[in-house]
């Protein structure tokens, strides 16, 4: 189902957003330089299906991240 698709590629793009020294772009992905090409490989050896994101944003991310849940947690939300 094309739902689950996209919920499991948000999920890997949102993954990859997190972490630390790398700067997501929507039109260029990861923007993985070279100064961080070690730490991206190392990365996708993990998580193979972040690989197509090196260099490439996803069309939909805007869209499907207001569909996601958002799963803010806390005494005051």
């Amino acid at each position: 189902n094309s739902w689950f698709k996209f919920r499991k590629i948000y999920r890997v793009v949102f993954a990859i957003q997190q972490v630390s020294g790398w700067t997501w772009d929507d039109e260029t992905g990861a923007s993985i330089t070279p100064d961080s090409a070690n730490s991206w490989d190392s990365y996708v050896c993990h998580r193979p299906e972040a690989k197509p994101f090196r260099k490439k944003g996803w069309t939909y991310l805007h869209k499907v991240a207001e569909l996601m849940p958002n799963n803010v947690t806390g005494a005051n939300v």
